[in-house]
């Protein structure tokens, strides 16, 4: 399918640091265009309130390939990768390698000296994905649901 060859994929920056409002209907449409997106991975608006940008991966005929939506932590000069997501269809073409080569440059651009994020730790693929791409595990994170609260 040559129309979903990652050189042929359009790669935009949605960006607006410091702020919430468009950006945030601007994801919120990108998702809704993603039908087999699992909403869980934004966390409701938890992770879309928070978001400084994100990126965007189109293909030639205009259809949403794959999203990564971010923040960036000042303190720590960090960006942090809040998820990042490719269709099925449009997956092991090398997508999600070029949306994080644009946060590369964009954060080269804004000086931040690190890119963290996280996946889930039973997701192999993931991790394997992101060891390629020459990111380094520095923890693991665990939750505890509080039990009167989850009832």
């Amino acid at each position: 399918m040559q129309a979903n060859r990652p050189d042929q994929m359009k790669i935009d920056l949605i960006e607006q640091i410091g702020g919430h409002g468009d950006i945030v209907r601007q994801i919120c449409s990108i998702i809704t265009l993603l039908p087999d997106i699992d909403n869980a991975l934004f966390r409701g608006a938890d992770i879309i309130h928070w978001t400084n940008g994100a990126i965007t991966a189109r293909n030639n005929g205009g259809t949403i390939a794959g999203l990564m939506v971010f923040q960036i932590l000042e303190h720590s000069k960090t960006l942090w990768i809040n998820t990042g997501y490719v269709s099925p269809p449009f997956r092991r073409q090398g997508i999600y390698t070029k949306m994080f080569d644009r946060c590369v440059e964009f954060a080269r651009e804004r000086k931040l000296t690190c890119i963290s994020g996280a996946t889930s730790y039973i997701n192999t693929d993931m991790q394997e994905i992101m060891m390629e791409m020459g990111r380094k595990p520095v923890s693991i994170t665990y939750d505890f649901a509080v039990p009167e609260a989850t009832e």
